[in-house]
C-alpha cells in the first residue's frame, strides 16, 4: 500500500507541476494595458457656457446648492471649462426683455454676455414621507424619513439656440433614521441630509462628461 501512495503522490506532484507550467506559458507574452475612452460630450467645443441657476420648484432653498454642485462635478470632469454664472432667470429674462427661455432668449443671452451655450437645469424633490415600522414584540419602533429627487439638464448652443446635450437622475434617498425603545431614544442621520442627494444627483447626471477606462489582454 506504501508503494500505491508513493506513486499516488508522485503522479499528483507531477500533475500541479504540468497545471503550473501550462499557466506559465499561457501568462507569456500576454499583458494588460488600461485604455482611456474620452468622454461622449466634450464642453471644451464651446469657449464659454453660461450657467443659469437651476430651479427647483418645490424646494427653491435647494437650488443654488443644485447648481454650485454640478458645477462642480462638471468642472471637475473636465478641468479647464470657461463656466460663466449668469443668475437666476427671473432676472436673467427681465435683463434681456425676454418672457421665457426659448431659443431666441439663448440668442439674447448670448449676444449680452458673449457666452457660447448656456446650461439651464430643474430639480424636483418630493416631500419628506416618513416610514415607520415596528417590531415583532412591539417593544421598540423604527422610523425613516425619505425623499424621492430628480435632476434634469440641458446645454443649448447659443447660434442656433438649439438643445446639444440632455441628461438626468432620479432616486429615492433616506436622510434620517430614529430608533426607539424602552430603553433608549436613538436618532442618526442616514446620510448627509439633502447634501448627499445633491451630490449623488450630479455625479450621475454629468457622467457623459467623464472618461471611462476599459482593461484589455495584449499579446507583447
Amino acid at each position: 500500500m506504501r508503494s500505491n501512495r508513493s506513486f499516488l503522490n508522485l503522479a499528483g506532484r507531477r500533475a500541479l507541476q504540468l497545471l503550473a507550467a501550462l499557466l506559465l506559458l499561457a501568462g507569456c507574452g500576454a499583458k494588460t494595458v488600461t485604455v482611456e475612452i474620452p468622454p461622449p460630450v466634450d464642453l471644451r467645443a464651446w469657449h464659454l457656457i453660461g450657467v443659469i441657476d437651476f430651479s427647483a420648484d418645490t424646494h427653491p432653498e435647494l437650488a443654488a446648492a443644485a447648481t454650485k454642485q454640478f458645477m462642480i462635478d462638471l468642472q471637475s470632469a473636465q478641468p479647464g471649462v470657461r463656466l460663466l454664472e449668469l443668475g437666476n432667470s427671473r432676472t436673467l429674462l427681465q435683463g434681456v426683455n425676454r418672457g421665457q427661455l426659448d431659443p431666441e432668449t439663448i440668442k439674447a443671452i448670448s449676444a449680452r454676455f458673449g457666452v457660447d451655450a448656456v446650461l439651464t437645469g430643474n430639480l424636483e424633490v418630493s416631500e419628506a414621507a416618513p416610514d415607520i415600522s415596528f417590531s415583532p414584540d412591539l417593544k421598540s419602533l423604527h422610523a425613516k424619513v425619505s425623499v424621492k429627487g430628480e435632476l434634469f439638464a440641458k446645454l443649448q448652443e447659443a447660434a442656433t439656440g438649439a438643445t446639444v446635450w440632455s441628461n438626468g437622475a432620479h432616486g429615492t434617498w433616506s436622510l434620517a433614521r430614529a430608533n426607539f425603545n424602552a430603553n433608549s431614544i436613538g436618532f442618526s442621520p442616514a446620510r448627509e441630509g439633502y447634501n448627499g442627494m445633491l451630490r449623488d444627483l450630479a455625479w450621475t447626471a454629468t457622467r457623459d462628461f467623464r472618461p471611462r477606462y476599459e482593461t484589455h489582454r495584449v499579446q507583447e
